[in-house]
Order: C-alpha cells, then sequence, then structure tokens
C-alpha cells in the first residue's frame, strides 16, 4: 500500500490517532487484506480488509504505525508513518468567592488573597509570581507543586489600584515547565 497518513483529533494528549492508507495499484489478481502494527511501548496489531484502522485513544508520547499488502501470493513489506502527542500542557484554575479576601494595608496599597489550583504540572519546585496591574511580576517564594494542589497566595495591587473590575494573574516558572498563566479573574470591592 502507499504510505499511511496518522490523522489525529489533538496535538496534544489525550489523543486519537486514527491510520489510513492507499490500497495498492496491482491486487497481484487476488483479495487484498492488510496487516498493520500500531506501537508506543506496548503495541495493538491486526488484520482489516479495508483502508483504515480504528483509532487508536493516546497519551503523550511517539507512535508508529506500520501497515503492509496481503494476498494468496505472500505479502508486501511494511509502510510506516510516525506521529508525536504533546503532554497536556500546565493549567492552574482560580478559585473565587468567599474563599478568597481583600487585605488593605499591603505595602500602602491593596492585596488580593488568592487560590488556585494546578493541574499536569510535574512534580517539583516551581516560582509562584503574581502579575500586577502595570505589567510587573510580584516573586513569592519558592513552592512545591504537583498536579492537584492548591496555593494561596497574597498579591499586592498597588495603592492606586481600581475598586471595580480589579484583575490579578498567576504565573509559575521553573523545572520543565517555562511559563504559564492561570485564569485571570475580577473582582469588585
Amino acid at each position: 500500500p502507499a504510505g499511511p497518513v496518522l490523522s489525529t483529533n489533538s496535538s496534544t494528549a489525550p489523543a486519537t490517532i486514527t491510520p489510513q492508507w492507499s490500497a495498492p495499484a496491482d491486487n497481484g489478481g487476488g483479495a487484498i487484506t492488510y496487516e498493520w502494527n500500531f506501537t508506543q511501548g506496548s503495541s495493538a496489531s491486526g488484520s482489516t480488509g479495508g483502508t483504515s484502522g480504528n483509532g487508536q485513544s493516546v497519551g503523550a508520547g511517539d507512535y508508529t504505525f506500520q501497515v503492509r499488502a496481503c494476498n494468496p501470493g505472500g505479502c508486501s513489506g511494511y509502510v510506516s508513518a510516525a506521529r508525536h502527542i504533546n503532554p497536556t500542557p500546565p493549567s492552574a484554575t482560580m478559585l473565587f468567592g468567599s474563599d478568597t479576601g481583600v487585605v488593605f494595608g499591603c505595602n500602602g496599597g491593596k492585596c488580593r488573597h488568592l487560590k488556585f489550583t494546578v493541574y499536569n504540572i510535574p512534580t517539583g519546585n516551581y516560582t509562584v509570581q503574581c502579575l500586577q496591574m502595570d505589567g510587573s511580576f510580584q516573586t513569592q517564594a519558592s513552592v512545591a507543586l504537583s498536579s492537584g494542589t492548591t496555593v494561596e497566595l497574597s498579591c499586592f495591587l498597588g495603592a492606586n489600584y481600581p475598586r471595580a473590575g480589579a484583575t490579578a494573574s498567576v504565573y509559575i516558572s521553573g523545572g520543565s515547565i517555562t511559563a504559564f498563566y492561570s485564569d485571570t479573574k475580577s473582582w469588585n470591592w
């Protein structure tokens, strides 16, 4: 057969990889079946009379699909295609409501107490910072994080921070994570 094509519903995990290929120009005078192998760590294999395989649900990693055409006279050599699936990117969800609050008199201005939970992050120590209204960062201590960790911190908002529609974001860096921002939340006080 002609080289397979591996289509996916996402470039990040979790994803489904679906192989397709073209029938050979010459069937050798008999019915053709296709033998296939799908590998990454463990492997799956099978055969079919069609020119596509079932979608394989996969996580992050490198995957190889091989297929060959067979008829009563024998089988061709395998043709293959590879696909890389990226890990699910880290994310943070800001918690908002009665469990957060405003602290006045913080460095001559106002602070907002933030609480957020991180997901899909490798276990390690990270620098957690608040993004202030003027675009600068307020550095926080190194924080040990793993997926599902909830973090609380107070972010300085500045002496002239507006009382309505104020926003804050969180920036996390370190380990294999270069940077990411959480949801931005706004509030009134």
